[in-house]
């Protein structure tokens, strides 16, 4: 079985297992994995973290750069979903943690990049909150941050929180670009520390 159809297999179960942290059953396409990555200000020699790395379908992207990289750490809270993500990618580095607790893991003020794909609408707020202090703690000065929103999400009452929660915690942030071609759609967003 190739690894994209395990991948989508592994990542579906996920959503069954847990569907309070993955908002759709469909991982991201290529179109918003590459505009993540392009939206992030990823460079050669940067640090990156990737949270929510699901079953891989945007680490794949990132990992495609990876001889330019000074380091890559993946952080999924799914253990099953950690597993696999190991065997596809021996010799990578993937936490099984929760993205609001890397203090063990992770220094301060270590990462040049971050590009997330968690599900943000659906957390509450304590949770929001506590998972943008981690990234901003874990960001060198003017790092940078990607993450996205799928579109049908925007009516859940997290959206609005969790927008308004980025303008106030990041020195910039902006609505990047809305990729279409994704199951579900989605909006890009960027922050700055």
């Amino acid at each position: 079985m190739s690894q994209k159809i395990s991948g989508f297999r592994e990542f579906v179960k996920a959503a069954l297992r847990d569907p309070k942290n993955v908002s759709t059953i469909f991982p991201s396409l290529k179109y918003l994995a590459l505009s993540l990555i392009e939206q992030s200000g990823m460079k050669e020699g940067h640090n990156v973290l990737e949270l929510g790395c699901g079953s891989g379908a945007i680490t794949k992207h990132i990992l495609a750069k990876q001889d330019s990289l000074a380091a890559y750490v993946g952080v999924e809270i799914d253990k099953q979903l950690v597993q696999f993500l190991r065997t596809s990618y021996p010799g990578t580095q993937f936490l099984d943690a929760s993205a609001d607790d890397l203090k063990a893991s992770v220094a301060d003020a270590s990462i040049d990049t971050v590009i997330c794909s968690l599900p943000w609408t659906l957390f509450p707020q304590e949770l929001q909150e506590s998972i943008i202090k981690e990234i901003l703690r874990v960001l060198k000065p003017g790092g940078q941050f990607t993450t996205f929103l799928c579109l049908h999400s925007l009516t859940y009452p997290g959206a609005p929180r969790i927008k308004k929660l980025f303008s106030q915690h990041f020195s910039k942030f902006e609505k990047r670009v809305t990729i279409t071609r994704n199951i579900p759609p989605a909006n890009v967003y960027w922050g700055q520390k």
